[in-house]
């Protein structure tokens, strides 16, 4: 049932008109996330397509903050889109299941440098939420804790109420960051 489950997935989100979020919803309701169902999603969000990208990483945060959890592997392959150019919607997805990852010390160096990069993106929300991942790396990874906090602390001058608004959750959220 489950490998069936992961190609109803993929044709539900190969259906998907990239328009809102209801259609997304439907499929994760009645889609179990099981291995398999998680495995098609971090598959298909390495897709050339945008909107595939888009809903399949809506989908793996979705079931993330639901209580599913990805493998090792799975995790390697949804952090791949913070390290090369995405879709902006696939890479903010990814940005806000990061506190629900096992971040491994091979590469968290990669992604600490990538996650700095873009907090200079022009979208204020990847910013904002680039910010959450480095927090979340300084969280798993203690030794980064020094050089997130400069950079947090930096960050509450930025113009975008938005990135100042996550800065104080990512203060409130982690007492070393407090």
């Amino acid at each position: 049932m489950s490998s069936e489950d992961a190609g109803h997935a993929a044709a539900a989100i190969a259906e998907y008109d990239g328009k809102g979020s209801e259609s997304l919803e439907s499929i994760a309701a009645e889609i179990n996330p099981s291995s398999a169902v998680l495995q098609a999603l971090c598959d298909l969000v390495g897709s050339d397509e945008a909107r595939i990208q888009s809903a399949s990483s809506w989908l793996l945060r979705r079931y993330l903050g639901a209580g599913a959890t990805l493998s090792q592997m799975q995790t390697e392959q949804a952090l791949t889109v913070l390290t090369a150019r995405y879709h902006w919607e696939a890479r903010l997805h990814v940005l806000q299941m990061m506190g629900n990852l096992t971040l491994t010390s091979s590469r968290v160096e990669q992604l600490w440098l990538a996650l700095i990069e873009q907090t200079k993106d022009t979208n204020k929300f990847i910013r904002a939420w680039s910010y959450y991942g480095l927090a979340v790396i300084a969280d798993q990874h203690p030794p980064y804790r020094d050089r997130a906090l400069a950079l947090l602390a930096a960050a509450e001058g930025e113009d975008a109420a938005s990135v100042r608004a996550r800065i104080r959750r990512i203060r409130k959220t982690f007492k070393w960051a407090g």
